[in-house]
């Protein structure tokens, strides 16, 4: 069952990775948040300064807090479905070591090539049967002579019986 075990391999370590991702999701919003407010400090900043600052700059404030606004609510909206990921991968790998357990795929093929190997000893018997009888028909229709010679006539037609070696007594006692 190595396709399983692959399987069940492939299962715990996307686990693995779901989990450190959902674990370290706080983090990474904390993060997020932080750099939004720096984000947000500095384009107050640069507001308030009004014609001090280039119409440039500011504009490149605001971009710096859409990004940073987008960045927190993407790694917010995550947490739901990583969370729904890892549930997902945790039924999967239970089902797989399941699998592993009963092994029931390997078994059902072992019984089905069992069968087969069955089936096939069967028409094998069967084909014997026939070569035999083929062999017995063949062994009835040979004429074999009591003695060596050569044949000078052929007195018996097909389906005549004949009694020993003499023609004459099936004759005489018709």
């Amino acid at each position: 069952p190595n396709e399983l075990k692959v399987a069940l391999a492939e299962s715990e370590s996307l686990l693995a990775a779901t989990t450190l991702t959902l674990n370290n999701l706080p983090f990474a919003i904390d993060a997020a948040k932080s750099r939004r407010q720096v984000a947000a400090d500095n384009f107050a900043r640069k507001e308030q300064a009004g014609d001090a600052v280039a119409g440039r700059i500011l504009r490149e404030a605001a971009a710096d807090l859409a990004v940073a606004e987008g960045a927190l609510a993407e790694l917010q909206s995550r947490q739901p479905t990583l969370r729904k990921q890892a549930e997902a991968l945790t039924r999967k790998q239970a089902a797989l070591r399941q699998q592993l357990e009963l092994m029931t795929e390997p078994k059902r093929a072992v019984a089905a090539a069992e069968a087969r190997v069955a089936a096939a000893k069967a028409k094998q018997d069967q084909a014997q049967l026939a070569v035999d009888v083929a062999q017995l028909n063949l062994d009835r229709m040979v004429v074999r002579a009591p003695i060596t010679g050569r044949i000078l006539t052929i007195d018996a037609r097909p389906g005549k019986r004949l009694a020993g070696m003499d023609l004459l007594s099936e004759q005489t006692s018709s």
